[in-house]
């Protein structure tokens, strides 16, 4: 199986958001304490509960759309100053591995060496490291044909489905 593609923005960001997705847990944990403890600190009478809850709702709402929106122009910047990741890429799949021949070089991923690869509803992302991967979007290629090339070759623990 080999596919050849480029990889747009939309792609990039969703893998941009698959990867921080432990950390935006955090922060809307952050913001749901912030709001008790601010509750806690600045009135515990009933009467007061019943219009700081909904102030404090919203406050998070809004603090969290506002860190979305910093990743989203952080992520644009990333992609557009990043030339190498809008090129096209072409990849083949072996018993050997993966090979990811691009304008700038050419390279072999074996099985073994993949750390893991997961599955969203939109991408296969292949990671050669917890911080570095090869994206696949699920758009260019048969899911379940490349699911089973990665059961195939790879331990079922390193092979993980997200949705």
């Amino acid at each position: 199986m080999s596919l050849k593609y480029e990889l747009t923005f939309q792609d990039y960001h969703h893998f941009i958001g698959y990867h921080g997705r432990r950390r935006r847990i955090i922060e809307a944990c952050f913001f749901g304490l912030f709001f008790v403890a601010a509750t806690l600190a600045f009135g515990s009478d009933m009467k007061e509960l019943a219009y700081l809850i909904p102030i404090g709702i919203l406050l998070s709402i809004v603090l969290y759309a506002l860190a979305m929106l910093v990743r989203y122009i952080k992520a644009k910047r990333a992609y557009d100053s990043n030339k190498l990741i809008q090129k096209v890429q072409e990849i083949q799949f072996s018993e050997r591995g993966i090979k990811v021949d691009t304008e700038n070089g050419h390279s072999l991923i074996e099985w073994d060496d993949i750390y893991k690869v997961t599955e969203s509803h939109r991408m296969f992302a292949v990671f050669t490291s917890r911080l570095q991967g090869v994206v696949i979007p699920k758009r260019l290629v048969d899911a379940d044909r490349l699911r089973d090339i990665f059961k195939a070759n790879m331990e079922p623990k390193k092979v993980k489905r997200l949705g």
